[in-house]
């Protein structure tokens, strides 16, 4: 569930339920009903929360158990120009 996966990700962060709650603009009871699976967050805490994450809103979506996805910070990106093979 999207409440396990954020508990996941936070705890592999590091951060307690309090400071996800103030990153993103909500109380520590929102969180904690998030993780419980009590609710769920609003849709416009998806982008944020993956973000905050390094992760996509796919994985915080899905069905499927954690996968542990994790986007490269920008400057160690590469351009699919430079990975592609070129014949001639």
């Amino acid at each position: 569930s999207i409440g396990t996966k954020v508990a996941f990700y936070r705890k592999a962060k590091g951060m307690t339920q309090e400071e996800l709650a103030e990153k993103l603009g909500v109380s520590a009871q929102a969180v904690s009903k998030w993780e419980n699976n009590i609710a769920c967050p609003d849709i416009q805490l998806l982008v944020p929360l993956s973000k905050l994450f390094g992760t996509t809103t796919d994985e915080l979506l899905s069905t499927d158990s954690v996968k542990s996805v994790q986007l490269l910070p920008e400057n160690e990106r590469h351009d699919i120009k430079d990975l592609t093979l070129k014949l001639t």
